[in-house]
């Protein structure tokens, strides 16, 4: 993160019959507070808070489940809670980014990376992220959440893929 908060859509990579599903939005994501702030979004904070929430619910052990940054932080926190861990299902980030779907979905995640920088689009897109121009971040965010939302879900909605173009979704 931070990045697209969690719908009530993502419900559909698990089975609601089956599991009872939590889904947060974490620091700077979605609808947590502040939207799209990295300050004090430290990787090991947002594990603690991911323990904070276990605790709360009062959860003894859960299947944890990320996608993209999402699959980063569950296998930080399966590190650290590793007691608190049943399984992990987890999105890898290279593939999805890099080295797989980018190349069943063509080269639209291409457009604002110039060709010398693609050989580490992760890279390349956490500059342009991280960017202190705004036009150059947001652009960034939104090319990178338009990518997600025409990815990440085999039926894509006509609309999923147009919130993307929405500065505060992006």
């Amino acid at each position: 993160g931070p990045g697209g908060g969690t719908n009530p859509k993502d419900r559909e990579f698990l089975n609601p019959a089956k599991y009872e599903i939590v889904l947060f939005d974490q620091r700077g994501a979605g609808k947590s507070t502040s939207s799209a702030e990295l300050e004090n979004n430290i990787t090991w904070a947002l594990v603690r808070d991911i323990e904070v929430l276990r605790q709360g619910l009062d959860v003894t052990k859960w299947h944890v489940c990320g996608g993209s940054w999402g699959s980063t932080l569950s296998l930080a926190y399966a590190q650290v809670y590793t007691s608190r861990v049943k399984s992990l299902v987890l999105r890898e980030l290279r593939f999805f980014y890099q080295d797989g779907a980018s190349r069943l979905y063509g080269e639209e995640h291409l457009a604002l990376i110039a060709e010398a920088e693609r050989h580490d689009m992760m890279k390349a897109y956490h500059s342009r992220l991280n960017s202190l121009d705004t036009n150059i971040s947001q652009a960034a965010a939104k090319a990178w959440a338009k990518w997600v939302m025409a990815t990440s879900r085999l039926i894509v909605s006509t609309g999923a893929a147009t919130q993307a173009d929405i500065a505060d979704f992006a």
